[in-house]
């Protein structure tokens, strides 16, 4: 700020390595693993085909950039992943078929 020399990425950058982080995610997740469909609590399952990657890239970009703009407010971040994260492993220790404690291996 102090000589106007800008030496960080630029949010294009930024913006497009979260992007292709999240299509290498979502094709490896297709085409390794095999997974493509998004599951509602067995309540529904949609089967996105190859619209997976593109599912996967949004989830992880938006993601990302909401815990930046959540930890660029107050630097809280941490607070609110950690429970969020503890909302999580409860939701899947209740709804899962596995035993309880496999929601924290």
């Amino acid at each position: 700020i102090l000589k106007r020399h800008n030496k960080g990425v630029t949010g294009y950058t930024k913006l497009g390595v979260q992007v292709l982080a999240g299509l290498s995610l979502g094709v490896y997740a297709k085409v390794v693993l095999g997974h493509s469909e998004l599951d509602f609590f067995d309540l529904a399952t949609v089967d996105l085909g190859w619209a997976y990657p593109l599912f996967t890239a949004l989830v992880v970009t938006a993601t990302s950039n909401a815990v930046n703009l959540t930890d660029g407010l107050d630097g809280l971040a941490a607070g609110t992943s950690a429970i969020t994260f503890l909302a999580l492993a409860v939701l899947l220790g209740a709804l899962s078929p596995y035993p309880p404690d496999m929601a924290f291996l």
